[in-house]
């Protein structure tokens, strides 16, 4: 029998219609755009018990992404970062519009070692898109559980991300 945080988890990450409902429901709640940044990022990290997450946005103005809230760190280390599109893994799932699920960022030739302030090697990446046009992608790492995040993470995201592209236009 599986634990009750392994079936709360599941559950959780299923991305049902029932969590994307609730989901939809906070955002439509936001008081302000502060506000909506910070519970997309929440809602997304707790599906996918994800410790660290980061949700970047574009400035039209700029040509650049910028971080738009944290999860699991200080939003002051990236106050003043802007990523180029296609640059970095934020830049890249940016430009190309499509989802990265890394099991261990040292496998793939070319891999490197992670940074110091990730516990794991694991991270997804999805990209908010609306109409064809990306708004933005939010990046998680650090599965509460200290194993690699999976296609069902993967997935629940990708339905997570639907309305919180919709949230943003």
């Amino acid at each position: 029998m599986k634990p009750a945080s392994e079936d709360k988890r599941q559950e959780r990450r299923d991305g049902g219609a029932w969590d994307i409902s609730v989901f939809a429901s906070e955002l439509a709640g936001a008081r302000n755009e502060q506000a909506l940044y910070r519970l997309i990022v929440e809602g997304m990290a707790g599906v996918i018990t994800a410790q660290q997450g980061v949700l970047a946005t574009y400035e039209k103005q700029g040509e650049y992404l910028v971080i738009s809230a944290t999860h699991g760190y200080p939003a002051a280390l990236g106050e003043h970062v802007r990523i180029a599109p296609g640059s970095g893994v934020l830049g890249r799932a940016f430009t190309s519009k499509d989802s990265l699920l890394v099991t261990d960022i040292g496998s793939p030739p070319g891999g490197r070692a992670p940074r110091l302030r990730y516990r794991t090697t694991s991270f997804v990446a999805v990209p908010l898109v609306v109409g064809g046009e990306a708004l933005g992608v939010l990046s998680f790492t650090d599965r509460a559980d200290g194993g690699p995040f999976d296609e069902a993470d993967l997935a629940a995201a990708r339905a997570l991300a639907a309305p919180a592209a919709l949230a943003l236009a």
